[in-house]
């Protein structure tokens, strides 16, 4: 399953044009979907398949996996209009292949001085991938700067194939994963320490490297962790594998950094996934929230999905243990039906100031959506408002995609931001001019007011 779900995500091309508009659109929800921008291909790059990130003036960082001047993927800025208007959209960097990274796909990361991190799945010196940074102008309007802060090189000393995004501790240290590599080729999580005086070196330690079957041995601890990690106030990582545990369908672990006097950290099992009432296959990150872990896994559950697959997908919460060494505590929050809320969760989820939880879904929800999405839709956005009183989390179709004018086919998770407004993005849709397996358009940055 893996091989298939990285070569769909993987070898999409994209054509090229530009255009910036606001389409108001009402579809199959309860609310107002606006596109605040069709992605071009040629110069912003198209076919994003990570999320975006707000900053406190309202402004959203996100990537095309493709396009971009030289082909190979751009990163973008959307500053909001000062009153009505247009958003204003700016190509930060246009990666080359080599050696600066190609096919950039997780979410960024922003740190307090503005710079931006991310990953590419290809390029660098080793085409195994990059980390890079890109950091502001000293002069408003002047070019960003990057820099390939890592080129992985791959098995047994490094990792290999970064999907997923990166988080920052509070001392400027970097943390992520990659899909392949380490020691026994089943992926790694990895730390990029900062240089002690600047312009030197970042320095990368793999902090763990997945077993899952090496050596013709089976261990539990799972294999290609091809998600961003979440971290917590003590420097506690969580993270979830594609597969491994018992029986192989999946994980959430947990990496804690060393205790003095130790150099290894430790990693921990929090969860396996079984197929049944708490899905299968988690292939993305988890959110902290009050001290539990929150996500979605790929498929299972115990309803019959519309879909071909064992399973529509399911939203998780792991509460941690009561004493000392017992287990960690699983809830079904809520199973995908395949109906009008989509199959397929296709991100992590998030969190607004009222406690209510929001993810998306990589198909369905839509039975007239264009035929260039997958079977029978194009996927939705999705709320789920918190139990009252005890009782079940109440869920909302907020918006499903036609794939048209609106965007379709894996729209990304949404992030909050100005007036607690929805922002992502989806793979295809917007305008005609990417043909990929049918596809109408390069994609969308979409806009949805609950």
């Amino acid at each position: 399953m893996t091989s298939e779900k990285c070569s769909y995500r993987q070898s999409r091309t994209a054509a090229m044009c530009l255009t910036i508009v606001t389409v108001l659109l009402v579809a199959a929800g309860s609310a107002q979907e606006s596109v605040i921008l069709k992605l071009a291909g040629a110069s912003d790059g198209g076919n994003p398949e990570g999320a975006l990130i707000a900053d406190s003036a309202g402004n959203l960082y996100g990537m095309g996996s493709e396009g971009g001047s030289a082909t190979f993927g751009a990163v973008f800025e959307l500053s909001p209009p000062a009153s009505g208007g247009a958003w204003t959209e700016t190509t930060l960097y246009s990666f080359t292949g080599k050696p600066d990274g190609w096919y950039p796909t997780g979410p960024l990361v922003m740190d307090k001085f503005g710079n931006l991190y991310g990953t590419t799945l290809y390029g660098g010196s080793a085409n195994a991938g990059t980390v890079f940074e890109l950091s502001p102008p000293a002069v408003a309007g002047g070019p960003w700067t990057e820099t390939v802060l890592h080129s992985f090189i791959g098995l047994p000393s490094d990792g290999s194939i970064p999907l997923g995004g990166l988080v920052i501790d509070a001392a400027g240290n970097v943390y992520g994963t990659t899909d392949y590599g380490g020691g026994c080729g089943w992926g790694t999580a990895f730390e990029l320490s900062p240089p002690a005086t600047s312009g030197g070196a970042w320095t990368e330690q793999v902090i763990y490297s997945f077993r899952y079957t090496c050596n013709n041995r089976t261990t539990n601890d799972g294999g290609h962790p091809n998600t961003g990690l979440a971290i917590n106030g003590s420097g506690v990582l969580y993270g979830t594998t594609w597969v491994g545990g018992q029986p192989y369908m999946g994980t959430v672990f947990k990496l804690t950094p060393p205790s003095a006097g130790h150099t290894a950290w430790s990693e921990q099992v929090i969860y396996t996934f079984t197929g049944a009432s708490d899905g299968s296959f988690p292939v993305y990150g988890v959110t902290l929230y009050k001290g539990n872990v929150y996500g979605v896994s790929a498929y299972g559950s115990n309803l019959a999905c519309n879909f071909g697959i064992p399973g529509c997908g399911v939203v998780f919460e792991l509460s941690p243990p009561t004493t000392s060494g017992g287990a960690w505590t699983f809830a079904s929050l809520y199973s995908f039906t395949g109906g009008a809320d989509g199959a397929d969760p296709g991100s992590s989820v998030i969190f607004d100031r009222q406690g209510n939880l929001y993810t998306s879904s990589m198909e369905g929800a839509n039975a007239l959506a264009g035929t260039q999405c997958a079977t029978n839709g194009c996927g939705a956005v999705i709320k789920l408002a918190p139990p009252v009183s005890g009782g079940s989390w109440t869920e909302t179709t907020l918006y499903s995609f036609s794939g048209r004018a609106d965007g379709g086919s894996n729209p990304s998770g949404p992030v909050i931001g100005l007036f607690n407004r929805l922002y992502g993005t989806t793979f295809a849709g917007g305008d005609k001019s990417c043909g990929y397996y049918g596809a109408i358009g390069c994609g969308v940055v979409y806009k949805i007011i609950p």
